[in-house]
């Protein structure tokens, strides 16, 4: 038998094993949809502030790069802020809302059976895409743009809301192989290295709950 036929033999019979066994110990690329709940606050802000609820969706790949480690960059569009206290008669707070890319290494912890442990940490990048101030008395609510509030800062120490953030970021949870598919739930945690503001230290932190659905690239 030629050579070149029996290259193609073992290519035929052998690849598919190797792809079938990567995909069997979650090492396949895979790309998904996720979404969660956050809770979100401003540390180091001037006055007392409250966490607010908001939300984030968007879409992550995952490539592996070893046995059970893979690179997980995502695109998110996020709500963070915080919240004034209320009184007997007004509430409201600060809305901030970003299009955030987190770049995370995620280790998935080898166990037997079809659930996974995972954890992961790494930066995130985000990019302001609103800021508003809002209110509700009475029944009636109002919303401000920040510009609105502080002006345009053209004068010589305005006060502006910066254009983006950087971040860190580390969180985990579980991940359920179910039909092809890979469907996880965890939480993250995550703190702002940039102060929102340009004349303080207001910060960004925020705890979220999550999931995402996971598609292999390449089916069997």
């Amino acid at each position: 038998m030629r050579l070149s036929a029996i290259g193609s033999v073992l290519c035929l019979t052998v690849l598919p094993l190797v792809e079938g066994r990567a995909q069997q110990e979650g090492r396949s690329p895979r790309f998904g949809l996720t979404g969660g709940m956050n809770s979100a606050t401003l540390s180091g802000a001037d006055g007392e502030v409250q966490n607010r609820t908001g939300f984030m969706v968007g879409g992550l790949v995952v490539i592996p790069v070893a046995r059970n480690v893979a690179f997980q960059p995502e695109v998110l569009f996020v709500t963070k802020g915080a919240d004034f206290p209320a009184t007997q008669t007004v509430s409201g707070g600060m809305k901030l809302q970003y299009v955030e890319v987190p770049v995370v290494l995620r280790l998935d912890i080898p166990v037997s059976g079809g659930v996974r442990p995972f954890a992961y940490a790494g930066p995130a990048f985000s990019l302001k895409t609103g800021c508003a101030f809002e209110g509700r008395a009475g029944g009636v609510s109002a919303s401000i743009n920040c510009d609105d509030v502080f002006g345009q800062a053209v004068e010589p120490g305005g006060v502006t809301v910066r254009a983006g953030d950087v971040g860190g970021l580390v969180g985990g949870g579980l991940a359920f192989d179910v039909g092809g598919r890979v469907l996880t739930i965890g939480a993250r945690y995550e703190v702002g290295f940039v102060g929102t503001m340009s004349d303080g230290d207001s910060k960004n932190r925020v705890l979220s709950i999550l999931g995402s659905v996971e598609w292999p690239f390449h089916s069997k």
